[in-house]
């Protein structure tokens, strides 16, 4: 009985404790042997890109003696050449990746500099999860959001997505960021009732230009989702049937005022970057290159209620969300002054899913998609779900006797459904753990670093490569013929490279490479790795290649990952 008792009283720092385990838990997840493998070929694109922002203030496509540019085809969609820069994505992540790419110049360790350039991306991944989870505080008190604190980390150490995909240098781990930012204000200033501070304004105008020059799908579907939660909250305030306290008349105009003002001044700003960076006329010319058409949209849209489906929990999130709506719409509004902030839980959640729908319509019109560009859903998925579950509670705790056997019911429902969810995901659980005990390496992670021990100078070198030819320039500063494309194919033919990598699984022409061949001799060096189509990839569930938990070593001698050195 002593022993329960020192439990019961203990209980609160046992909450804490676990949260700070949990904290740790997804901390290690995401930064242990976050070095591993090296760069890939989207990853050295922003690295590079950043590489000639420190050399040229700008983004410049030239870079020394090489083309910083990947287009997904030869008639180079987004490139102005006036400038010599690429517009095809906003220019944000190649400026914040100029403070990881300085620092790693102050080593030579290849698997130190790759560390060094991550884990900025993956903190900032991070910081914006726990903006997501924060933006709800206050609708509960401190004991709850203890087990808020404990429900949402359970579910974002389970999401092995979210942590592969901001631990890249992309800009998918900035958009989780401003993500969470905006999440944050939305639910602090606009569903909280507290009146923008000219703090609150300005940081609102910085995210969402700062969201505008990561991601534009992302901007635009956060502003459409803003106007719909004001319409929302206007039918509300205004409805018979539902009489809550919700906005004063005062503070509805005083913040519709300033969304005003904060719209306006965006617009002021964002339009010369909309005119900059030829937004129209790129986006036109995408569409004439990728033909988006309604055939595709589906595609693009089954593929994300996919994810949601077999790689997140989304079938126990609408279960979540149809038990709380339901029960809501049934209770007497005349209690609302018993039940703390419920009205409020209730908006916040409604607000979460009209981002996530909005999001994903938008998205589903991209010419081309991966669970990349939308994994910023994941952490809005889990704290709805949060918003739904503690709501529901806060409903049923109100008449402990009532609801106790609805409570059990739920809670007996809700495991059963987890149990059923969790199973589909359990293999990338295991494969997460077991390349946090052994890291993973890629065809990159055995040819470069055996150009670096061969060639005492490497800036002096050519490579001849068809895929990934960014990563070569980031860790070796040599120079790179050919690529993804055969951008310069015309002047690249007269190159006489000392190395050749010829990545089997592209299926490029091999004609520039056995024209090397015949102008002078090279000698094989074959590695036990195999030579995988990219060096590894966040990708759980792609067509072509998906992530490699563990590495692959060739079963054959001609799977193995080669490259051919000159012989002089």
């Amino acid at each position: 009985m002593n022993k329960f008792i020192i439990f019961v009283s203990s209980f609160k720092s046992k909450q804490k404790l676990l949260c700070l385990i949990l904290l740790g838990i997804f901390l290690y997840s995401g930064l242990k042997n976050i070095g591993y493998p090296f760069i890939w070929n989207d990853e050295s694109e922003t690295l590079m890109t950043a590489e000639s922002v420190l050399k040229n203030g700008y983004p410049k496509v030239h870079y020394d003696n090489n083309i910083i540019f990947v287009p997904e085809n030869a008639e180079w969609v987004g490139y102005n050449s006036k400038l010599d820069v690429n517009t095809t994505i906003p220019w944000f992540t190649y400026y914040f990746s100029t403070i990881p790419v300085f620092l790693s110049h102050f080593t030579e360790d290849l698997r130190t500099k790759t560390t060094i350039v991550r884990i900025p991306f993956f903190l900032m991944g991070f910081i914006g999860v726990m903006f997501v989870l924060y933006s709800i505080k206050p609708y509960f008190n401190s004991k709850t959001f203890n087990y808020i604190f404990i429900f949402f980390l359970f579910f974002e150490i389970l999401s092995i997505p979210l942590v592969l995909n901001i631990r890249e240098t992309r800009y998918y781990a900035l958009s989780v960021f401003s993500a969470g930012i905006l999440v944050f204000l939305i639910n602090r200033f606009l569903i909280m009732e507290k009146p923008f501070t000219k703090i609150s304004c300005f940081a609102i105008i910085l995210v969402l230009f700062l969201s505008f020059q990561t991601q534009y799908v992302f901007f635009i579907s956060i502003s459409i989702s803003i106007f719909l939660l004001l319409t929302l909250l206007y039918l509300l305030k205004n409805s018979s049937k539902i009489k809550t306290t919700f906005f004063s008349k005062l503070l509805v105009k005083r913040n519709i005022t300033f969304l005003g003002i904060i719209m306006g001044i965006l617009i002021l700003m964002i339009v010369p970057f909309i005119i900059f960076y030829d937004i129209i006329n790129v986006a036109s010319a995408a569409s004439r290159l990728y033909n988006p058409n309604l055939i595709s949209f589906k595609r693009h849209f089954s593929s994300i209620v996919d994810f949601l489906l077999n790689q997140e929990f989304l079938i126990l999130a609408l279960f979540s969300k149809g038990i709380f709506y339901i029960t809501f719409s049934r209770l007497d509004k005349s209690k609302f002054r018993n039940l703390i902030n419920v009205d409020k839980v209730f908006i916040s959640s409604i607000f979460t899913t009209i981002l996530m729908i909005v999001f994903i319509i938008m998205c589903s019109k991209m010419p081309f998609l991966f669970t990349r560009h939308y994994v910023f859903l994941q952490p809005l998925l889990i704290i709805g779900m949060a918003l739904d579950v503690f709501g529901l509670f806060e409903i049923l705790n109100y008449n402990k006797l009532k609801f106790s056997i609805s409570k059990f019911a739920f809670g007996f429902m809700f495991l059963i459904i987890f149990s059923f969810s969790l199973s589909s995901k359990i293999p990338f659980i295991k494969g997460h753990i077991a390349e946090l005990n052994k890291p993973v390496q890629g065809p990159l992670d055995f040819i470069i670093p055996a150009i670096k021990e061969k060639y005492s100078n490497t800036r002096n070198i050519t490579i001849a490569t068809n895929y990934e030819e960014l990563s070569y320039i980031f860790y070796l500063k040599c120079k790179v013929v050919l690529g993804y494309n055969y951008k310069d194919l015309k002047n690249d033919i007269n190159a006489k490279p000392d190395v050749l990598v010829y990545r089997k699984g592209w299926g490029h022409s091999v004609e520039p490479f056995n024209h090397y061949f015949q102008k002078a001799k090279y000698e094989r060096v074959a590695f036990d790795v195999y030579d995988t189509r990219v060096n590894n990839i966040t990708e759980l569930n792609w067509f072509f290649e998906n992530h490699k938990f563990k590495t692959r070593y060739a079963l054959s001698d001609v799977e193995k990952a080669d490259m051919y050195c000159l012989v002089k």
